[in-house]
């Protein structure tokens, strides 16, 4: 180096100029062998232009946009180099942080379970992710261009979406419409809708992203807890008004799930409280570890029911005999739970006692005479 200005010292961290004359120009850069290779380039060309990897006085390094030309003679021999740098780290990190971010945006299109679909104002199709491609059937390619409406609406829907869509691209955006897409094998999926308006520099509007969330599972179960619970409902209506009691418990953590009226009043304790309960919580002739074993017969089919005769413990502490009959139930596609219908034997235990005192009384009374 034969000369450098004060610029090039700051550049490179130098406390003068003067640190850097005299030195070899390959000194400064990260990788010097780059650099020799645009020394040899100047030498045949007689100019290059590029950026390199600059290693300062600290250790640190910059990335400098190098514009570099061989200077000759007046009979046209090689005199010197001459070079002029500009920094553009903090250029090439911002850039390399907006590839971050498109990488990143990118990634959640490609992977997220959700659907991402790009309209222009017209309503035709700009992009769909590969989340969308999978459910709907359809490449990118095959549907880009393509009127959205007529592509994936069914007809009866179409005209009331049309009216969504140009209220949205007005400014009214759709927030959690559902509506049906027809899929390429002909099957209807569910989707809620969310929208965004997307603009350009001059604010202009250049098309709308919608994000769908496939939701026909989640209808069709919503359908079918509202259609059990409105058959539990009639359930527990005739349950209510049987005489015997009933309870319901699971097969896992033994807590009740259901108790008709009639438990409820046997038992003293409201449907709330006996949520919290556990079938051996009203027995006082078990505990759990008990309990378990008399319905291990059931859970392995050695069984399909028990009969037997116990006692249930009311709230104030009074004890109940009871009979119950218990099954275990494991419907397809549904929870094991066990069903027990417990009958109150308090008055036929007082008719046995007092039909077995009387017998006592008859068996140790004399014999009549002269009937």
């Amino acid at each position: 180096l034969q000369y450098v200005n004060r610029a090039f010292a700051d550049l490179w961290r130098l406390s003068a100029p003067e640190d850097a004359i005299g030195r070899s120009a390959l000194e400064f850069w990260a990788r010097p062998d780059d650099a020799q290779a645009v020394i040899e380039a100047l030498m045949g060309q007689g100019y290059w232009q590029g950026e390199l990897l600059a290693r300062r006085h600290d250790d640190s390094t910059a990335e400098l946009q190098l514009s570099a030309h061989l200077v000759r003679d007046e009979q046209g021999e090689p005199l010197c180099l001459m070079a002029s740098f500009v920094d553009v780290s903090d250029h090439r990190e911002a850039e390399r942080q907006i590839q971050r971010e498109r990488d990143f945006a990118t990634s959640l299109l490609n992977t997220s379970p959700v659907i991402v679909l790009l309209l222009d104002p017209q309503g035709n199709i700009q992009y769909i992710n590969p989340f969308f491609e999978r459910l709907a059937g359809y490449s990118l390619e095959e549907v880009r261009g393509k009127p959205w409406f007529e592509t994936f609406l069914p007809e009866r829907d179409r005209a009331r979406i049309r009216a969504i869509f140009e209220g949205a691209i007005t400014d009214t955006p759709a927030r959690g419409n559902i509506n049906p897409i027809v899929t390429r094998d002909g099957e209807a999926r569910e989707i809620e809708w969310h929208d965004q308006l997307m603009h350009d520099g001059d604010g202009q509007v250049t098309g709308l992203l919608v994000i769908g969330q496939d939701v026909t599972e989640r209808l069709k179960t919503n359908e079918k807890l509202v259609q059990r619970e409105a058959m539990l409902s009639r359930f527990k209506t005739t349950l209510d008004q049987v005489l015997d009691c009933v309870f319901m418990f699971d097969a896992d953590e033994l807590k009740f799930f259901y108790v008709n009226q009639g438990a409820e009043d046997q038992v003293g304790y409201s449907s709330s409280e006996l949520m919290q309960m556990h079938p051996y919580d009203l027995k006082p002739q078990y505990d759990e570890q008990a309990f378990r074993s008399l319905i291990a017969p059931l859970i392995s089919g050695e069984t399909e029911r028990l009969d037997f005769e116990t006692v249930h413990e009311h709230k104030d502490g009074s004890l109940i005999p009871v009979e119950i009959l218990l099954q275990y139930i494991h419907p397809s596609g549904e929870d094991a739970r066990f069903v027990a219908v417990v009958r109150d034997i308090s008055e036929r235990r007082a008719a046995y006692e007092r039909i077995e005192m009387l017998q006592r009384l008859v068996d140790g009374s004399p014999q009549p005479i002269g009937w």
